[in-house]
């Protein structure tokens, strides 16, 4: 199987062919294999037979142009060859693989350049490009080349950073060739390619196809300028009244006479008819630790002064349960509580945000054992200032809880695995991030990092202010038994139990602890050697030179690239920031009805995010519909149907989890009981994925049409039997119903909270949802796979 690459940067030096050399060509071309076939390929739409029993032989490095006047099948005909349209019956193969038996493959050796579908146009020209490449599955590296390379050919490098919609008609055009061209195919299927394009752009078009077809590629493009395709083409085949009246070489289809000619007789016929040491890393942490204090006086005052301010916090945060609690119990569960939040701050932080990290990859060139540079990483973690801080809040701990001090033993271990705990836990965060995050993620990263933490202030906040008011109360009690059984609160609960004597308690809380570091330490080395051995992809400098949005922060994937494409949509359409609005605006709508009713307010609270999460799942279907016309592009290069699906997901995703945190958190704050906390997060979640599951399939099942692009976002499309009402009134149904389960156990558990009823609304609901949206996504995934070509068709009665 041939492959051929994409054209030269710079003017590519092939004349315009003259008729003489495309029958030179021609000839050249019959010696070749079949690289494309038509067998009986026929189209029917109801009574009306727009393709009839056609069969065409397109040759390797051949050029062919299928011409007839309007309505004869031309479209038809491109469209089933390229898998855009369904044929009635006969079959294709491009390379020997059956279009519609085997799609994805086929696609592969296809490009396509359909007439009147539109593009992706609120993305960039450089954002189009890549995202045609990766939904045909080219690397990131290739695909920027390839890229650049036909940008610069098609003269269209000063247009990349525009949107497509500012294209003028000959630019989309050519953008478009571009696209169909990029992953380098065996056959270019182009129906009116030259349609609106000026003539030196023809020229330059031309020149460009024709080097393709040089490399050994084929293309079969339609036309009305009988001219272009006498001077261009070297096979030819007319089509009639949906039937092929003569095909062949320009020469024989021309018997003597000019193409013109000919095709005026054929039409009047038809009209009848590798080691470090520790010592020298820790040599290297002390130093930076003194960098802090060196330079500037004013920087030197402000790192003192942070310096004294972190201190003080340090022993604060041990001296403020003394003050609050004067029972010792009480003070041990909230210093419980306390251990546990800074140790899963501590394992938490560094996979958002590590960029200060020492990391394993930079000691790569350093002649050591990556078990060596494992063991030094990790011991020269204590020289650090987190930890120093760390180890301050423990001696003050130590120093400020005399109970605590009748347990020497006890003390040490519990204050050892609580450092342990620490330094493991963020070094094997940092590197699992470092490791798994490529670095054009990172903004994205440390932005969810953020919005977790907006997240947890509400919640924090309540907790802090219920525990000082209530220092003895079941909320403190109650959390710090249920963490002195995990290994973050393990060693204050193991340590509190020694003093009273309890001592086999104490050792299997600190077993707990312990074990949960040797987990940790086990996973420490081999992420070490893996970071050694990986070598990180440079960064590519085509791409580097314009900014890709949400491109650069998804891998070149066709469900990521669907991903980053649905996010800048969203972000530049105004027709998707409607459909955002109407969320918030029916959740207050709803609340207030209920509160005119008489519903508690504390009870009231329980309703908005559900009914956010709904609408927001939802509104996956008016994505679907306002992308209709452009649909074709995942269509034509046979993107699997679960790909379109997860792709879509998304920005609903992106909005709807950190939403459903900071609001979940918002909610528990108005209740006033943090107990329930589980529950609502389960309620909330279970809603959005049933959502969304739910639309994964009925978009795919039921489309119809949006608004058009540029057309006013508050407009709506007058089309017969388009079935907007009932996608969206049987889709909003189901997912009432099929989310009225976890709803109901976690509405239970809100209004009577036991640790259990929310452990189990928070599980049920998380894994109730998630089964239902895979189950969307993949049944949807079907269904898009089955009926992609027939969603193409029907878009055209949209637009």
């Amino acid at each position: 199987m041939s492959t051929t690459t994409p054209p030269r940067t710079g003017r590519i030096e092939v004349p315009v062919p003259s008729v003489v050399r495309a029958r030179e060509r021609g000839a050249a071309a019959l010696q070749r294999p079949v690289v494309l076939r038509t067998e009986s390929l026929t189209k029917a739409y109801g009574q009306l037979i727009a393709a009839r029993e056609i069969s065409l032989e397109v040759h390797a490095g051949s050029f062919t142009g299928v011409v007839g006047p309007n309505g004869a099948g031309k479209t038809t005909l491109l469209s089933m060859i390229s898998g855009l349209n369904r044929p009635t019956s006969g079959s294709v193969t491009v390379g020997g693989v059956d279009v519609w038996a085997d799609g994805p493959s086929a696609k592969r050796l296809i490009g396509s350049l359909p007439d009147r579908l539109r593009l992706f146009d609120r993305l960039t020209g450089a954002q189009l490009l890549t995202y045609a490449g990766a939904l045909q599955g080219l690397g990131r590296s290739v695909l920027a080349e390839r890229a650049s390379e036909l940008a610069a050919a098609f003269g269209l490098e000063s247009a990349l950073d525009r949107p497509v919609s500012d294209y003028s008609a000959g630019m989309q055009k050519k953008i478009g060739l571009a696209c169909s061209m990029i992953h380098a195919p065996e056959v270019l299927v182009l129906d009116e390619p030259f349609e609106a394009v000026d003539p030196v752009s023809a020229s330059n078009l031309t020149e460009i196809l024709e080097q393709f077809v040089a490399g050994g590629g084929s293309v079969v493009m339609s036309s009305h300028s009988l001219d272009l395709i006498q001077r261009v083409c070297d096979h030819v085949a007319v089509i009639l009244g949906g039937e092929i009246v003569a095909q062949g070489t320009v020469d024989s289809v021309r018997d003597g006479a000019s193409l013109e000619e000919r095709f005026a007789q054929l039409t009047q016929s038809a009209d009848a008819g590798k080691g470090l040491e520790w010592l020298r890393l820790c040599r290297l942490r002390l130093m930076m630790l003194a960098a802090a204090f060196r330079g500037p006086v004013p920087r030197v005052l402000r790192a003192l002064l942070l310096g004294i301010l972190a201190a003080a916090g340090a022993v604060a945060l041990a001296w403020v349960p003394r003050l609050i609690a004067a029972d010792a119990e009480d003070r041990a569960a909230i210093d419980t509580v306390l251990v546990s939040l800074v140790l899963v701050v501590a394992g938490v932080v560094p996979l958002f945000a590590n960029r200060r990290h020492l990391e394993p990859r930079q000691f790569g060139s350093a002649p050591a054992r990556p078990s060596a540079i494992a063991t030094a990483l990790l011991v020269s973690t204590l020289l650090s200032w987190p930890t120093l801080w760390l180890v301050l809040w423990l001696v003050s701990l130590g120093v400020l809880r005399p109970e605590w001090r009748t347990s020497g033993w006890a003390l040490a271990v519990a204050g050892l695995l609580v450092l342990l705990l620490a330094v493991c836990g963020a070094r094997v965060a940092s590197a699992l991030s470092k490791l798994l995050v490529p670095p054009q993620a990172n903004g994205t990263l440390r932005a969810i990092g953020a919005l977790l933490l907006v997240a947890s202030l509400p919640l924090v906040v309540f907790a802090v202010a219920e525990t000082l008011r209530n220092p003895g109360g079941a909320g403190a009690s109650d959390a710090a038994e249920a963490l002195g059984w995990t290994p973050v609160g393990a060693p204050v609960a193991g340590l509190a139990l020694a003093t009273t004597g309890d001592i086999d308690d104490s050792l299997v809380r600190f077993g707990i602890s312990f074990a949960w570091v040797i987990v940790l330490v086990a996973a420490w080395f081999p992420l070490v050697g893996a970071s050694l051995r990986r070598i990180p992809r440079p960064a590519d400098q085509l791409l580097a030179r314009r900014s890709m949005g949400w491109f650069d922060r998804f891998p070149a994937r066709p469900a990521a690239v669907i991903g980053a494409r649905s996010i800048t949509y969203w972000a530049r359409d105004p027709r998707y920031r409607v459909a955002l609005a109407a969320a918030p605006i029916g959740a207050a709508l709803t609340v207030l009805a209920l509160w005119v009713a008489g519903v508690d307010p504390h009870h009231l609270a329980l309703v908005p995010l559900p009914i956010i999460a709904l609408l927001l799942g939802w509104s996956l279907h008016n994505d679907i519909a306002t992308d209709s016309t452009a649909i074709w592009m995942h269509v034509a290069s046979g993107t699997r149907g679960r790909h379109d699906r997860t792709g879509r997901l998304t920005p609903v995703m992106l909005v709807g989890l950190p939403l459903l945190l900071i609001g979940s958190s918002l909610t528990v704050t108005v209740m006033g009981d943090w107990r329930v906390l589980p529950a609502v997060v389960g309620l909330n979640l279970s809603v959005l994925l049933v959502a969304c599951g739910v639309s994964s399939v009925f978009s795919a099942l039921l489309p119809y049409p949006g608004t058009r692009p540029g057309e006013s976002p508050f407009s709506q499309p007058s089309v017969s039997g388009s079935g907007a009402g009932v996608a969206q009134t049987v889709s909003m149904l189901v997912a009432l119903v099929l989310a009225a389960p976890p709803v109901w156990f976690g509405v239970e558990a809100a209004l009577d909270p036991t640790l259990a009823s929310n452990a189990f609304a928070l599980g049920f609901g998380a894994v109730y949802g998630f089964a239902v949206l895979v189950l969307g996504v993949l049944i949807g995934g079907v269904v898009f796979d089955r009926t992609g070509p027939d969603y193409v068709a029907l878009t055209q009665t949209f637009d």
